[in-house]
């Protein structure tokens, strides 16, 4: 049980390295090819502090650290959210949002397995992917005669 707790506050320590927090200004050049992971969290969520371990161990851990940057939002009256996201019904909720803060996916809400977290990460991957390959387009004549 001590060994648990030790491991809770390493987690939660190391989450406030890793997790860029609500006074930090992420910019476009801070995500750069990344998704930003929008993770709207509350200091009494129980649920939060079992997300916030998920999202730096294991495959969900290397999936966050290859493909996404964090930003952390705190649940209050001054929440600010981009323009079009729906309005947290709770914590945590998590946004996937690309370079212009538009949603790839449906936001993650409530408590969730470390498989459920997985498969929204890979949603989300898997959204910004084909929206990078659409972006790129295809050539003049490609797009002439409809191929």
């Amino acid at each position: 049980m001590v060994l648990k707790k030790a491991l809770l506050v390493f987690s939660l320590l190391m989450g406030s390295v890793l997790f860029a927090n609500e006074d930090t200004n992420i910019t476009k050049s801070d995500i750069g090819d990344k998704i930003l992971l929008l993770y709207v969290d509350d200091d009494a969520c129980h649920y939060c502090r079992q997300l916030d371990i998920m999202l730096q161990e294991g495959k969900a851990g290397e999936l966050v650290e290859e493909h996404f940057v964090v930003q952390r939002v705190m649940l209050n009256e001054d929440l600010y959210l981009p323009e079009g996201l729906p309005v947290p019904f709770g914590t945590p909720t998590i946004y996937f949002l690309d370079e212009n803060e538009e949603a790839l996916i449906e936001p993650m809400r409530g408590e969730k397995t470390e498989e459920d977290l997985i498969l929204f990460l890979e949603e989300a991957i898997y959204e910004k992917n084909k929206q990078h390959s659409s972006s790129e387009g295809s050539s003049f004549w490609e797009k002439l005669i409809g191929e």
